[in-house]
């Protein structure tokens, strides 16, 4: 029963002080909508720069640069894209030691595809392991290399 009491008493204490300056500017800053928009603003514009920035360090990569070369001058995907075949804005990427795997979109007049590039790099040279396309649900495979190394 003591121990209650006790437990009561710290409670009732702690919540009878004043407030602590971070709880005091949280509650000022969470009151005043203009600061909040302007905090806003500033993170989805820092969040919107590094999106841009590393999806042009992406399409600057030598796997990117040969990949999308692969893709454009393919017979196959002017066809059933059609010419001009343009690159589509976000590329996605995951690196595992030398392999590249690149997610990216491209589009013609025709139609668009999801492309899929798995590239191993080395110092002198860049080897497409697998290069294919997604149009309309249907599966174009470009490049199947079974290199194991």
């Amino acid at each position: 029963k003591k121990s209650k009491i006790i437990m009561f008493a710290a409670t009732k204490a702690a919540f009878s002080q004043p407030l602590s300056r971070c709880a005091r500017f949280s509650t000022r800053f969470m009151s005043n909508p203009k600061q909040m928009l302007s905090v806003a603003t500033i993170f989805t514009s820092a969040a919107l720069f590094i999106a841009y920035s590393t999806t042009n360090m992406l399409k600057h990569s030598t796997p990117y640069k040969y990949s999308i070369g692969l893709i454009q001058q393919s017979p196959e995907m002017q066809e059933l894209l059609g010419t001009p075949i343009e690159e589509g804005w976000w590329v996605r990427s995951k690196r595992n030691g030398n392999l590249f795997y690149l997610g990216y979109s491209v589009s013609g007049p025709k139609n668009s595809a999801k492309v899929c590039s798995v590239t191993r790099t080395t110092m002198k040279n860049v080897n497409i392991l697998h290069l294919g396309a997604e149009i309309d649900g249907k599966e174009v495979i470009l490049v199947q290399n079974k290199d194991k190394n």
